[in-house]
C-alpha cells in the first residue's frame, strides 16, 4: 500500500469537519506532506478436532516505510513487526449446563528505527536523531463461561501481559557514531 498524505497534522475535529484544508500557518507551510509504503501478510490456520473442540491460529507480517514533512523537522521512520496468534476453544453440555473454555496466546514483536532531520525550507537539512526501539508483547488468556440457566451464568477469566522495551539513541551530540 502506498499513501501519500496531505492532510495537515494541527488542525482540530470541527475545522476538519468544516474547513479541511485550514491549518497552522506552519503546518500549511509544510503543506502536510507525508509518504508512506506499507505491507502487511499473513497466514490463519482453523482445526475443528470434532464437535466440542477446536483451534484457530495466525502469525503475521508487517512493514511500514515513511517520510514526513513537518514545520520543525523531516521524520523518517521504518517500522517491522511480526506476531501470531492460537486459540484453543471446548464447548460441551453437562446435564443443564453448558461449559464453554477458551485458552489462549499472542506474541508480537516490533523493531522501529526513526530519525530526525532539520527542515532547511522542504529540504532534508542535518541529522537531529538517530534512534532504534524495540518492543515485545507477550499475552496469555484464559476465560471459561458455566451457563446454569438462560439467565444465570458464571465467568471467570484470566490475563497475563509480559511488555518489554528496548529504546536507544544511535545519535551523539559531536557527530561521531555511538
Amino acid at each position: 500500500i502506498k499513501l501519500n498524505a496531505q492532510i495537515p497534522s494541527s488542525i482540530d475535529s470541527v475545522t476538519y469537519v468544516n474547513n479541511p484544508r485550514a491549518a497552522a500557518q506552519n503546518w500549511a507551510e509544510s503543506e502536510g506532506y507525508e509518504d508512506t509504503h506499507k505491507f502487511l501478510t499473513g497466514l490463519g490456520l482453523n482445526h475443528k478436532f470434532n464437535d466440542h473442540s477446536a483451534i484457530d491460529a495466525s502469525i503475521f507480517y508487517t512493514s511500514r516505510n515513511s517520510y514526513e514533512w513537518r514545520p520543525f523537522n523531516i521524520l523518517e521512520d521504518k517500522n517491522n513487526a511480526v506476531g501470531s496468534r492460537i486459540k484453543y476453544n471446548y464447548v460441551n453440555n453437562w446435564n443443564k449446563y453448558l461449559f464453554d473454555l477458551m485458552i489462549g496466546g499472542e506474541y508480537y514483536i516490533d523493531f522501529y528505527d526513526w530519525q530526525t532531520y532539520e527542515n532547511d525550507n522542504k529540504e532534508q537539512g542535518g541529522m537531529i536523531s538517530d534512534n532504534k526501539e524495540q518492543r515485545q508483547n507477550i499475552n496469555l488468556f484464559f476465560k471459561a463461561d458455566l451457563t446454569f440457566s438462560f439467565k444465570t451464568f458464571l465467568t471467570f477469566g484470566l490475563n497475563l501481559n509480559h511488555t518489554y522495551y528496548d529504546y536507544q539513541s544511535l545519535f551523539a551530540l559531536d557527530g561521531s557514531d555511538n
